[in-house]
Order: structure tokens, then sequence, then C-alpha cells
């Protein structure tokens, strides 16, 4: 079992700290108000803001922050630019080091497929009902799913409308 590390939370120093097991922490400190001196005892935060997307958040300051995010900054760092924060066994609470790392969106989005999380590849219909199978798929250019049925319709009207603004002039 793996034993819990604590490290500062860049831009945070001194006030917070985050574990490798997804923890955030308070550190004890004194600061000075307008009204004197003011002391606060360190305590681990609860985890308890689930955001209605999922992830846990706590209160930093004076905002909500995703403990994923972090827990990756005290550990790794910031982001190389274009990447985000990818959650290598799909679960959006599992704030631990080991579940995440950083990569670009597009890997993200991969990976979201894999693990079934991404909403439109489970989808088994396209829009207007026609189901999404062997003969009736073809994979767009951009990686997006089509459906033959559909295109075939499009390409039809596209054809007439082609025809009839052509045979006009």
């Amino acid at each position: 079992m793996q034993s819990t590390e604590w490290r500062t939370i860049p831009g945070h120093e001194g006030r917070y700290e985050a574990s490798n097991m997804g923890g955030v922490r308070s550190l004890p400190r004194v600061t000075i108000t307008s009204n004197g001196p003011r002391s606060y005892r360190g305590r681990e935060l609860s985890l308890s803001y689930l955001g209605s997307d999922g992830y846990p958040k706590v209160p930093i300051g004076n905002k909500l922050c995703r403990v994923h995010l972090l827990v990756l900054l005290a550990f790794v760092g910031p982001p190389p630019d274009g990447h985000e924060a990818l959650h290598l066994n799909a679960d959006r609470a599992d704030a631990r080091l080991v579940n995440l790392r950083y990569g670009t969106h597009s890997q993200n989005m991969l990976q979201k497929t894999e693990d079934g999380n991404c909403p439109n590849s489970n989808k088994t219909h396209c829009p207007q009902g026609h189901a999404y199978n062997a003969s009736n798929t073809y994979i767009t250019k951009d990686g997006r799913r089509d459906c033959r049925a559909c295109h075939k319709i499009r390409e039809t009207s596209r054809r007439e409308r082609k025809r009839l603004t052509h045979g006009n002039s």
C-alpha cells in the first residue's frame, strides 16, 4: 500500500497542500487583518463538494477548485500547452495521483470513448432513428460516426437543389 505524501500547491504556498492520495489540506497559519492577527488551524478539507460535472471540489480562497487539478499541479506541475487532466481509470471522483496524468484533448476523448463514458459513443441510433450498425455507419474524416441512410437523404436533397438551381438559369 502506498503511503500518503503531501506537497505544496503552487500559488498557495504556506496555505494549502495536496496529497498523492487525492486529499487537500489547509496548513496552520496566522494572518494579519485590519482587526488584528487571525490564526487558522490546519485541517484536511472535506471533498463533499461534488459538482454537477462529477468532480470533487474543495474551497481554496474564494472559489471551489477541482481536486484532481490541485493534485496534478502539486505533484507534476502546470499542464503543458494544449494539455488537460486525464483520469486513467475513468472515475472522475478518484483524484489519486496514480489515476491522473496530462494529455491532449484528443487523448482524453479517445479514452472516454474506450471507457464507455462518452455519451455520443453510447448512442445506438442516429437522431432520425436509424441504427448505428456496421452496414449503416461510416467514420468521417474528423473521426465522428455518421449514418449512411441520413447521408444518402442529405446528398439526394443537395443534388435536387443543385439541379433546380442550375436548371432555372
